[in-house]
């Protein structure tokens, strides 16, 4: 589009919107921007898969807009979807309870973590990896990890059975 903008020729005389519909820029928002030290200019996001926003500001000089890409105006930011979660993989219940080896459970639960620093443990994973220190009779940090499920996650089945395991201490 940057090259496209400065072929064609954009009049403040008349409208944008009608003047970037009809050159097949379908505009689907346009929202007025005013920053202090800038002039004031449209921020414009069209109805065409994969643009930005762009910001059309007056020339006087010449009575035409120029365009530049813009951030989203305030309002219109793009909103990050949280990083999904880390659901407990059938080999730590494989390992755990087939295998009785909570230490290859464990294991493979910090694994998982180790390599997603950016994802978080759901309740489940944290209750089974709380469980699996325990079984280890790891106390301290088996206490430390039921604590954090039930105080995260008091409301939950997982957060409960965590509450009861620290009852017992």
């Amino acid at each position: 589009l940057a090259f496209y903008f400065t072929r064609i020729s954009l009049s403040t005389e008349q409208d944008l919107a009608t003047q970037l519909n009809a050159v097949n820029l379908p505009v689907v928002e346009m929202v007025p921007i005013t920053e202090l030290g800038r002039a004031n200019r449209l921020a414009v996001q069209f109805d065409i898969i994969g643009t930005s926003w762009w910001a059309f500001a007056p020339d006087a000089r010449s009575s035409t807009y120029s365009a530049e890409i813009a951030d989203p105006p305030a309002g219109f930011e793009i909103i990050q979807q949280p990083p999904s979660v880390l659901e407990v993989p059938d080999s730590v219940y494989q390992s755990l309870l087939v295998d009785n080896d909570p230490a290859n459970a464990l294991n493979i639960l910090d694994t998982l973590r180790a390599n997603n620093p950016n994802r978080e443990f759901t309740p489940e994973a944290l209750f089974i990896r709380a469980l699996c220190l325990d079984l280890l009779a790891d106390r301290d940090d088996a206490r430390i990890a039921y604590y954090d499920v039930w105080s995260r996650y008091h409301q939950s089945l997982w957060g409960q059975l965590a509450g009861k395991h620290l009852e017992q201490r």
